[in-house]
């Protein structure tokens, strides 16, 4: 997969390389939670509830419930509905004198629509062993949920890839014309991810892990002249703002990137050798940072940005 490398600087010049985006790429795509809320609110569902307890015989004791079609506004929403009823499945059973209490869920869901095209029918479920019956609340049913496979209707498609943390992309399935197949990884990453989709116009578009196109940094390049006086903030009106610090009596880059991006700026003096002069990892909650430049040892330089 190769490197896509935008704004590029010139001595005191901004050239600016055109990128363009696929027609076919959709404005965002659900990921992480994000597609638990689009699983459980694109279309109304049937729910399981089982609890089994282990008796004093030896022998199992068992409850459960069954509600379908049932909408949810969020997946927090469903979460809140499954500790409430499992909870009160867990009090009808415990006055039957049960330990090793297991629950289960089933959720199944038909009907979904993205974007205006119907997807395949999915399901989420959970099987779980829960503490010793002292211990349970309704806490305790909050459990990480299993998503069946699903098919994410994004069409266009020709190939697509997953990225989880900094290790090696991995190939998707396809399903035919219908979109991209899906698995548990997508609901249960917390972290840093990418998914990278190729569309049948020979583009490239890059997701984040909160479903967003990575879209080209922008970068500018000012002078700072030495402040006289700080009115208001003093030397910490730049960090207040967002940005790093700022060299004074000298040109700096200000450099913008997306929202969960990882972004480098590197220079070069002569083409064949870049240094990483600064930057924003995903998780930094920046959007914007300041890179001073010195033009003492180098008065000529190159600069490039890329986000990733």
């Amino acid at each position: 997969m190769r490197d896509k490398f935008w704004p590029l600087v010139i001595g005191l010049c901004l050239v600016a390389f055109p990128v363009r985006r696929s027609d076919a790429a959709s404005a965002s795509l659900p990921m992480g939670n994000n597609l638990l809320d689009w699983i459980v609110t694109s279309s109304p569902c049937s729910v399981t509830i089982i609890l089994q307890s282990t008796n004093a015989t030896g022998g199992l004791n068992t409850c459960g419930m069954f509600a379908s079609d049932i909408s949810f506004s969020s997946y927090t929403d469903f979460q809140s509905y499954v500790a409430v009823n499992g909870f009160r499945l867990f009090i009808f059973l415990g006055s039957q004198n049960g330990s090793d209490v297991h629950f289960r869920v089933n959720t199944t869901y038909t009907g979904f629509n993205f974007q205006g095209i119907q997807a395949s029918c999915i399901g989420l479920s959970m099987d779980t062993s829960l503490s010793s019956t002292a211990n349970i609340t309704a806490n305790s049913f909050y459990a990480t949920p299993i998503m069946q496979p699903v098919v994410l209707p994004v069409s266009g498609v020709t190939s697509a890839s997953a990225q989880f943390g900094t290790n090696s992309y991995i190939s998707l399935l396809l399903a035919g014309t219908n979109g991209i197949v899906l698995d548990n990884s997508f609901v249960t990453n917390s972290g840093r991810s990418r998914m990278s989709l190729t569309f049948d116009d020979g583009e490239t578009v890059i997701y984040t892990q909160d479903g967003n196109p990575i879209l080209p940094p922008t970068v500018s390049m000012v002078w700072i002249p030495t402040p006289s006086a700080y009115p208001y903030y003093g030397d910490n009106a730049w960090y207040l703002y967002g940005y790093g610090g700022p060299r004074y009596n000298s040109y700096n880059l200000f450099v913008s990137g997306s929202h969960g991006v990882d972004t480098v700026v590197e220079s070069t003096t002569d083409f064949i050798s870049w240094t990483p002069i600064g930057g924003m990892s995903w998780d930094s909650w920046m959007t914007s940072t300041i890179i001073p430049i010195s033009t003492t040892n180098y008065p000529m330089q190159f600069f490039r940005a890329r986000s990733y």
